[in-house]
């Protein structure tokens, strides 16, 4: 009930900025995301308004690439974002065979300049999720199958012992530089 009132204040104080200095928000685009650890409060509809309208309330939004849920659990980002690499390395993999192909040196600039910075994007916000053990065997999923096609290794190699003979850091220690 105070966040309510105080999202209500907020929103007036925006509206009157947004209309000293000519600005318009949209408001048929703009959505509410009640954020709670508890679970009973994650149903509760919200009566918040702009412009004497009630904005769409949802129980997920994506801002900036990262998405957000109701919970902060960020299990659908690391979904989304693993989805974006897989089809890039299987693409790699087509001409970085074990016998024959891409040199050592290519696909680990593949990997240090599109893949890691794809997994580590914005982590400082959502990083602490990896702590979830299935969130994490998501990223060392992702990161195996390119350390596989950088070592040039067999399919059996575990993950840590890929991560040395790639000599690539692990996601891990990535995300907390």
């Amino acid at each position: 009930m105070d966040a309510e009132n105080y999202a209500k204040q907020d929103l007036k104080k925006i509206e009157n900025w947004a209309r000293e200095i000519k600005m318009h928000f949209n408001e048929n685009s703009s959505k509410v995301l009640l954020l709670t650890t508890k679970t009973s409060g994650a149903n509760r509809t919200l009566n918040i308004y702009i412009k004497n309208k009630r904005p769409e309330q949802v129980s997920e939004i994506k801002y900036l690439e990262i998405y957000f849920d109701s919970r902060l659990s960020f299990d659908r980002y690391v979904d989304y974002i693993t989805g974006k690499c897989i089809p890039i390395i299987n693409m790699l993999a087509k001409s970085a065979k074990l016998k024959w192909g891409m040199g050592y040196r290519a696909p680990k600039v593949v990997y240090t300049g599109a893949i890691e910075p794809i997994l580590t994007y914005r982590a400082p916000i959502w990083e602490k999720n990896l702590t979830k053990q299935t969130n994490l065997r998501k990223y060392h999923r992702v990161q195996r199958m390119m350390n596989i096609k950088i070592a040039k290794a067999f399919r059996t190699l575990p993950y840590e012992a890929s991560c040395v003979l790639a000599g690539v850091r692990p996601i891990r220690l990535a995300m907390e530089e």
